[in-house]
């Protein structure tokens, strides 16, 4: 497998060898409703990005480390969120962060914490 293994650290940085997948997802692109109910950002950090795309990435709640997870209220004001939630996720929860292909976060910001618990 392409990329090196270097900073096998704690798992809790991440080495230059891997490349940043960002996904931004809105409730609907074409709607007239200006703010948009919620944002969802999803951020992977994974090594050999050509094999992962050519493989796929998958994750279900397995690759979820629930002891990362939080809510937390931002204080938005006018079209700002107010709410914000974020996951932490690792292809192998019980691996450092450096021996996994990948690893990442899924954030959602929201006006309602109402919202957030859709998620």
């Amino acid at each position: 497998m392409a990329g090196s293994n270097q900073g096998a650290n704690n798992g809790s940085n991440h080495d230059d060898s891997r490349s940043m997948v960002d996904v931004r997802l809105i409730p609907d692109h074409d709607s007239p409703k200006d703010p948009q109910e919620w944002l969802a950002i999803i951020q992977f950090h994974c090594r050999d990005l050509p094999q992962l795309m050519r493989e796929g990435l998958f994750w279900t709640t397995s690759n979820v480390l629930p002891e990362f997870g939080f809510y937390e209220m931002l204080g938005g004001k006018g079209d700002a969120f107010a709410f914000k939630r974020e996951w932490k996720l690792k292809e192998f929860v019980d691996k450092l962060e450096a021996q996994c292909r990948w690893f990442g976060s899924v954030v959602v910001y929201a006006h309602a914490v109402q919202t957030l618990s859709t998620f």
